[in-house]
């Protein structure tokens, strides 16, 4: 009971301590990019966002992998470069994008059963035997679903016993990654948060497009990286469902729904600018970008998917947390401008 009771204390000193802050508008001192593309399939955003980065903002520095350079080395140098640029005062942007793995609660009727592990990495976090697991201290995820409710493959029924002890009574939780075609290789979320726990910045700016990517948001939130700052963290899609994929010709043109209007809102010859400057300075905030990318985004207005934002550092909505909503995240991402050029 006094260990526990400590621990207890403990966990509530450390909230106290870290008070996350919000991030400043404007005059920063040097803005920087990284955009990385894990597959052909959605390369057009990629490419436009590149394009319209180098045309018409004023990035100090932009550190661009399309897919056939999108290893998993690769990836890692990606931050690598970041870090030893980016400084305390300066604007992060970063875009990652391609086919993505987790847990999924979609199902499609036919090929995609209900509760399957789709790509991602399961662990069990809790036995109810005995007590949290060795996973439980570095895994985000924490107590997402039980192996009673996980479809499993091999038997076409429901009940997947994760850790092989004999029974199906515990509690598991899923990594996402983002696949990568290179290499054939898959970056995992946890990955993902150690390499930007360590850069410095101002106004860090993250955007996930992928399968599963609201997953991104337990790892990447401030809170769970133990940052003092509030960071907007944008996914096309919730922790358990899909993002889908707009074919065009299967070119370069190819990208997703969301994430095409996403891309066309920062876009400042975007013929629908006035449309997404709701503020109508000039300019267009991060939070106007997500949000008129959601308004228009005709898979969310089918309900096949929902984009998510985080920018609170609750780090809310997700799985985990039994959130499916964007509670009061928004405000903080109006605050970021990425400045275009006049």
């Amino acid at each position: 009971m006094r260990l526990k009771s400590l621990v207890i204390i403990l966990v509530t000193l450390v909230s106290i301590l870290i008070v996350p802050t919000p991030p400043v508008q404007g005059d920063y001192c040097r803005k920087w990019a990284v955009i990385i593309c894990g597959t052909e399939d959605i390369f057009g955003e990629a490419f436009l966002l590149k394009y319209i980065f180098d045309e018409c903002y004023d990035f100090d520095g932009i550190y661009y992998l399309p897919p056939s350079y999108a290893t998993r080395a690769e990836v890692h140098a990606a931050f690598q470069w970041l870090r030893s640029r980016s400084g305390s005062n300066d604007l992060v942007f970063i875009w990652i994008g391609s086919h993505g793995g987790g847990f999924s609660t979609f199902t499609d009727g036919c090929w995609i059963p209900r509760n399957s592990i789709e790509g991602g990495r399961a662990l069990v976090t809790w036995d109810d035997e005995y007590g949290p697991t060795q996973y439980w201290f570095w895994s985000k995820e924490g107590r997402e679903v039980r192996e009673t409710e996980i479809f499993n493959p091999n038997t076409y029924r429901y009940g997947l016993d994760v850790n092989r002890d004999g029974d199906l009574n515990d509690w598991v939780g899923i990594d996402e990654c983002i696949w990568l075609e290179a290499d054939g290789q898959r970056y995992w979320d946890d990955e993902f948060a150690d390499d930007v726990s360590l850069i410095q910045y101002r106004a860090m700016v993250i955007t996930v497009v992928s399968c599963f990517s609201g997953g991104f948001i337990d790892d990447l939130s401030c809170v769970a990286r133990r940052d003092l700052q509030l960071d907007p963290i944008l996914t096309s899609s919730n922790e358990t469902w899909p993002t889908w994929r707009k074919v065009v010709d299967h070119t370069i043109y190819d990208m997703s729904w969301w994430g095409e209007n996403y891309i066309h809102a920062l876009w400042p010859e975007f013929e629908r600018f006035n449309e997404v400057d709701t503020d109508n300075n000039g300019a267009i905030s991060v939070y106007e970008a997500y949000y008129w990318a959601w308004l228009n985004d005709p898979m969310r207005q089918q309900r096949l998917e929902s984009p998510w934002l985080d920018d609170n550092g609750d780090g809310r909505p997700t799985f985990v947390l039994e959130a499916d909503h964007p509670g009061s995240d928004g405000y903080f991402s109006t605050q970021i401008y990425l400045h275009h050029e006049p």
